[in-house]
């Protein structure tokens, strides 16, 4: 199988599985000049299911986007399935927000949301994945973690963190809702623990957020369910991740503990 039929058949399983996708379905594919590939990977694996579909390209022009580009919000109109395969730059991400926003307040459109979408990820990463199999750990995950009311989590670069979550259930990612859509790709459980109980120092020194994996560790100091301090021998990375953290009032609170 070639890398276009592959990235075919792995956007396929993934919106039968994750999405529900069928034959009836109304699919918007949403993709822009970096995803344009991954984008119609996911056409020709709705169109292979018998799928009717419609693409939507975001303009180059003024990005990255803050809100909706004219005329978007119309493309919702029949859809019953979209698909945000986008560039994943977290400038955008007010735009997005918005954009999730109006397609969950249809409460008729399932979504499959997947900035920084990339080839890769089709062919072998997290997208081209057995989901039974999937949906079987989240499973064992969830029936483990019921009932508990504290997690300690460590590691070996220096995270020693305690998080709360009394009250608060683990659910999967693994389908989406007409009131939820899902990440593509998908398979976390997740909660948000007590918004002010989180104490100690996560440590990270892979990946965080869309930036993509760090040059060196970065040190976070958690202190009544906020990160007070941000340290790193990289001071570029410190003013990024402050200015990240200093959006909003809520940016600082650690909101969700999810596990892969």
């Amino acid at each position: 199988m070639d890398r276009e039929a592959l990235m075919s058949a792995a956007a396929r399983n993934a919106m039968v599985h994750a999405l529900e996708l069928s034959a009836t379905d109304s699919v918007l594919v949403v993709s822009d000049q970096i995803t344009r590939t991954c984008a119609a990977a996911f056409v020709r694996g709705a169109e292979s299911l018998g799928c009717s579909v419609q693409t939507y390209r975001l303009p180059e022009e003024n990005r990255p986007l803050t809100e909706m580009p004219p005329g978007m919000l119309a493309n919702l109109a029949g859809k019953s399935v979209v698909i945000n395969a986008i560039d994943g730059d977290s400038r955008e991400v007010p735009f997005r927000l918005q954009w999730i926003r109006a397609i969950e307040n249809t409460r008729s459109i399932r979504m499959g949301h997947s900035p920084g979408f990339d080839e890769e990820m089709m062919i072998a990463g997290s997208l081209n994945v057995n989901y039974a199999t999937m949906q079987e750990n989240a499973d064992k995950l969830i029936a483990a973690l019921a009932n508990t009311d504290r997690l300690h989590i460590t590691a070996a670069a220096g995270t020693d963190l305690e998080l709360n979550v009394a009250g608060r259930s683990f659910i999967d990612d693994l389908r989406a809702t007409v009131e939820f859509g899902v990440n593509l790709p998908c398979g976390e459980i997740y909660c948000a623990p007590i918004e002010t109980a989180a104490e100690g120092i996560l440590v990270v020194d892979s990946c965080i957020g869309s930036h993509g994996t760090v040059p060196s560790p970065v040190t976070m100091t958690i202190t009544g369910g906020r990160v007070v301090d941000v340290a790193c021998a990289d001071e570029q990375i410190v003013t990024l991740i402050n200015g990240w953290l200093d959006t909003d009032e809520q940016a600082r609170n650690i909101a969700e503990l999810g596990i892969g």
